[in-house]
């Protein structure tokens, strides 16, 4: 149900020009195969034609690792991948929505960005020759789709990467793969999901989160990004409201703010899927005994930019915090203020209010659950939110790549200080 990441930064990056042409298929080992590992907390397996079991993400940071031999040079090795997108009526007819998804991968560290995720002729198909003998590690990336009907309602989506198998050609075998066990949960919005990271362009490889993420794989961590553009608290995301909102409490009887479980993402990872096991508890992979080490939010910048109900975005961090400690009762939760909103130059003084509600929110759960020693609310400074707003980093809401640069080492040290030991 969930993918993997290894790979080191610093490698050069191959344009989808310089993909190899099909080759001939031979067996295709399915997403189920252990040469597969995914991360977790991302992906669902939904029934294809045929019986065909594929995994499917719409988390833009998801990720698979394939992990393989070849014996002789010149191998080639085919992946099976498909999208699911609507059709839209543009007054005259029925025409496919938006751009494919893209995919990015890195073989052995060199990594090739920006190919359609049904590959480079839309068939399916995505042909990796390996050029030399030996063990090999293929990793796959979710690097962007269009932010619409990404929410996946009984089984059935769009702007969704399904992962059908992989075929390996002769001198070429597969070899079990080997997941982290344990991992870190990252929940944001754009700027998590890697909106105009790419100095203008989404791309979730020049988020901090990514940049994060292959730091936490090398210190033994899987990483799961769930983050999602105008999503928040209780904002919805995707630019059509497709995509629940984290923790939604709406005005009930006696104007309490109630809990609507429907209107709401924590606990699921799509439309049809829980994020929770047969306890009630996170799960990264589905079974039991799979919880997150630490989980960080990064959630706030869409109420502030929506005006959202203060009183509602803080009910929702107080009740959806005890609702998270109950499913992950030794996960240390962090809760970041949004990096920027302290800024008033791009939030005005709206931002300054939303921060203090979000720290009062913080502050009044763990004063109502003083044995909770392991959340913690994250405040990187009014500093670090006036970098933001210089233009080197971006000058706006979203970072550009140099902002998510800045950002990353700051992010990782404060989650590296609440790290269990192994």
């Amino acid at each position: 149900m969930h993918l993997l990441l290894p790979f080191a930064l610093g490698l050069g990056l191959l344009s989808a020009a310089s993909l190899p042409m099909r080759a001939a298929v031979t067996q295709i080992y399915p997403p189920t195969s252990s040469c597969f590992v995914f991360s977790p907390a991302n992906w669902a397996t939904h029934s294809l034609h045929d019986g065909v079991k594929a995994r499917q993400s719409w988390n833009a940071g998801a990720y698979f690792r394939v992990t393989f031999k070849t014996e002789t040079p010149a191998v080639t090795i085919a992946l099976h991948l498909g999208v699911k997108q609507y059709g839209a009526w543009n007054g005259t007819n029925w025409s496919l929505l938006n751009p494919i998804p893209a995919i990015s991968y890195s073989l052995d560290g060199l990594i090739t960005d920006d190919v359609p995720a049904d590959g480079p002729t839309h068939d399916g198909i995505l042909s990796i020759s390996v050029p030399t003998p030996g063990s090999h590690t293929l990793t796959v990336w979710l690097r962007n789709s269009e932010q619409l009907h990404r929410w996946v309602r009984g089984g059935t989506g769009s702007n969704v990467l399904q992962v059908n198998g992989i075929s390996f050609g002769e001198g070429a075998v597969p070899l079990a793969g080997k997941r982290q066990s344990h991992w870190v949960l990252i929940v944001g919005d754009s700027i998590t999901e890697g909106i105009q990271a790419d100095n203008g362009r989404d791309n979730v490889l020049y988020d901090y989160s990514w940049l994060d993420a292959q730091a936490l794989f090398a210190r033994g961590y899987e990483t799961a990004i769930s983050a999602c553009g105008y999503s928040g608290w209780v904002c919805t995301g995707c630019a059509d409201g497709d995509v629940p909102g984290y923790y939604v409490v709406n005005k009930g009887s006696g104007g309490k703010w109630v809990y609507d479980d429907g209107a709401s993402r924590w606990n699921k990872i799509d439309g049809v899927t829980s994020l929770l096991d047969s306890q009630g508890r996170m799960s990264g992979y589905g079974g039991r005994n799979q919880p997150p080490s630490v989980i960080f939010f990064n959630y706030g910048t869409n109420e502030t930019l929506s005006r959202a109900v203060t009183a509602r975005m803080a009910a929702s961090i107080e009740q959806c915090l005890p609702a998270l400690r109950k499913a992950a009762p030794n996960a240390e939760i962090l809760v970041a203020v949004p990096f920027g909103i302290e800024s008033t130059r791009v939030y005005g003084s709206e931002g300054l209010l939303y921060a203090a509600a979000l720290r009062r929110a913080v502050r009044n759960y763990l004063k109502q659950h003083p044995d909770d020693r392991r959340t913690h609310l994250v405040d990187l400074g009014a500093n670090v939110a006036n970098a933001l707003a210089s233009p080197i980093y971006g000058a706006g809401i979203h970072p550009n790549m140099a902002g998510h640069a800045f950002l990353a080492p700051l992010v990782l040290q404060v989650i590296e200080q609440f790290l269990p030991t192994k």
